[in-house]
């Protein structure tokens, strides 16, 4: 994952195959005002909103496996979750 080249299957299947299989994630999204350097990189309005997704990816017995911090334009996208009823 340190080499800047595309991974068939992407981070889940290389985790997986080295014996971390993803099992859990959890994601914390907020909307929040960019930074300038967010306005420049996304072209954005200043007033416009960002979506800012945090997530962890956990394996087997909890263990952390990925950590992701996305940010985006929040008026290009939408955000569906489908979670089991336990």
């Amino acid at each position: 994952m340190l080499e800047k080249k595309r991974i068939r299957g992407g981070t889940p299947a290389l985790l997986d195959s080295m014996g971390f299989p993803p099992r859990e994630f959890v994601d914390e999204l907020s909307s929040e005002i960019p930074t300038e350097e967010e306005v420049v990189a996304l072209e954005l309005p200043k007033d416009m909103p960002v979506l800012v997704a945090f997530r962890v990816v956990y394996s087997d017995a909890r263990r952390p496996i990925e950590v992701t911090l996305m940010t985006k334009a929040a008026h290009r996208y939408r955000m569906r979750y489908r979670l089991p009823v336990t």
